[in-house]
């Protein structure tokens, strides 16, 4: 489906490059939110969005990285306000976001680990409809204009561009469009809680997204978690080993088996993550494919 941000008249081909050339050139370092936020609002002003419904059975996966072993679910979701301090890609300090992906696999390259790190991937369904807006659009999706492609365009490129963590500062434009596109009603019921945008980490630009706390709270249920070891890092190959499950969450609190889930795979199985140009692919000691959510 589509929605446009406002009712007011669209912007015209010769603004939104005079906006997009202001954006490219000030000090992202000095230069006021509100301003740049003002002037993406502007840009995005009537655009046409594909917007997505997450259905019941959509699962989304999130990964975090620990030195101990988390024991409340609340390490799980997004972090308190008060420990956001800096510009993240979809969020400004202290408004924090749930970042996720919708491949398990994509977890590991996000969170850039190496040998000796313990993360914890968390699967987390769909139990109330609500809209994600996309900026990287189906190809079956016909919504192409000159405007509309420039503007998708300088939003794609900056979503697409890594940034160290040093310099937060530089997240300032994508955090303003995240804030702008994932607030907002849409007709009946479901609310417009996410923005969909494109993986850095992935060869294949598999969609990554971003939801709102309160989004998060009445519309998403946490399945279970893992415990993952990696064992070795080595180019786009990462070996990995499941070694501890849950999902036995009463209380808020997380009660691990202390191993692998017997359900989802066998204890003990190392198994091969890889790269490649069609997305990640996961393997077992005698190669064959696996899923790994």
């Amino acid at each position: 489906m589509t929605n446009k941000r406002t009712n007011t008249t669209p912007i015209k081909s010769t603004e939104a490059k005079e906006i997009i050339r202001k954006l490219n050139k000030i000090n992202l370092e000095s230069e006021n939110f509100e301003y740049i936020k003002n002037q993406i609002t502007r840009l995005f002003n009537g655009l046409a969005m594909q917007t997505s419904i997450p259905k019941k059975e959509s699962k989304f996966f999130r990964g975090v990285k620990f030195e101990t072993k988390p024991l409340t679910t609340s390490y799980l979701s997004y972090p308190p306000a008060n420990l956001v301090r800096n510009f993240q890609r979809c969020n400004r300090p202290q408004a924090p976001m749930f970042y996720c992906a919708v491949d398990p696999s994509a977890v590991f390259f996000e969170l850039r680990v190496r040998p000796g790190d313990k993360i914890y991937i968390s699967e987390w369904s769909t139990l109330k409809e609500f809209a994600v807006n996309r900026l990287a659009v189906e190809d079956t999706v016909d919504l192409s204009d000159l405007v509309r492609d420039v503007i998708l365009t300088f939003a794609e490129t900056k979503f697409s561009q890594p940034v160290h963590d040093t310099y937060s500062s530089q997240y300032k434009v994508t955090a303003a469009i995240a804030e702008l596109l994932a607030n907002g009603d849409l007709i009946g019921e479901r609310v417009l809680g996410g923005l969909g945008y494109p993986s850095v980490a992935h060869p294949g630009r598999i969609e990554n997204v971003a939801i709102r706390p309160e989004v998060v709270d009445s519309c998403l249920k946490l399945d279970h978690v893992e415990e993952v070891s990696i064992l070795k890092v080595e180019g786009d190959e990462i070996v990995i080993s499941y070694t501890d499950f849950s999902e036995n969450f009463g209380d808020g609190k997380i009660h691990w088996l202390g191993r692998s889930s017997d359900r989802i795979r066998r204890p003990g199985v190392t198994l091969i993550v890889s790269r490649g140009p069609d997305g990640w692919v996961t393997r077992d000691e005698n190669g064959s494919i696996v899923n790994p959510g």
